[in-house]
């Protein structure tokens, strides 16, 4: 039964993803106005979803520590540092309510931001950018991983389900790695029977794009990690 239902959950995950893209693509075609004005930008759909989506991962990572105090110390710290790490991820989307609140990035971040706001994704490092540590987390998490560690995650009663997604949540994980990569390619080739409006927003919302997906698989991810843990408890209760 939880076998069946965790396999629902990541092709259903899977189906939503490849029907939302088609239909923010089928929009940007016909309704480009609708578009520009509700979907894609700052303080748009695209970027309200991806603070949810982070947000209620980290209140599901939250969720099990309170739940389930019976947990060894490293177990509790794992799950500790999911919950902030995608609570940072929330906040850093709308820059902790820099816009909302209305107030001033301060002069000393504003220098070394390349936006100019107050986040950490945009600082200008020498050697290293916060979203390329963000980008090795998520391929670690949901795809590396779990897949390197089939043999022991594979079943629904492996203990690996506790602090890592299903193998199959790998297939939702690479939705964003795609994006990027289809973009990436589209950008650099710019054909002829792709309209140029079409290409400005492949250029400037991929990113976006790829941050929401990631946000929904984190999302995901933590709800699976949150029932492997019930079953754990309702195991001990039966014992």
């Amino acid at each position: 039964m939880w076998q069946a239902d965790s396999q629902k959950i990541v092709w259903l995950t899977l189906a939503a993803f490849v029907l939302s893209l088609a239909a923010y693509w089928v929009v940007l075609a016909v309704w480009p106005s609708f578009h520009a004005r509700c979907l894609q930008g700052e303080d748009r759909l695209v970027e309200w979803l991806t603070f949810a989506a982070f947000l209620l991962a980290a209140v599901s990572g939250a969720a099990v520590l309170g739940h389930f105090r019976r947990m060894p110390p490293p177990a509790r710290a794992y799950l500790a540092f999911l919950a902030l790490f995608f609570l940072v991820c929330a906040g850093e989307e709308i820059s902790w309510g820099q816009r909302i609140l209305g107030f001033e990035t301060p002069p000393m971040v504003r220098e070394v931001n390349e936006q100019g706001e107050f986040n950490l994704h945009n600082l200008k490092l020498q050697h290293v950018h916060p979203k390329d540590v963000f980008s090795i987390f998520m391929k670690l998490f949901g795809i590396l991983l779990p897949l390197a560690l089939y043999k022991w995650n594979r079943e629904e009663s492996s203990p690996l389900r506790r602090y890592l997604p299903p193998p199959r949540m790998a297939l939702c994980f690479l939705v964003p790695e795609l994006i990027d990569l289809v973009a990436d390619g589209i950008e650099e080739m710019q054909p002829a029977f792709v309209p140029g409006r079409f290409l400005k927003v492949i250029a400037g919302q991929n990113e976006e794009l790829q941050e929401m997906y990631w946000a929904f698989c984190g999302l995901v991810s933590l709800f699976l990690i949150r029932r492997a843990w019930g079953r754990v408890a309702a195991g001990r209760m039966r014992a």
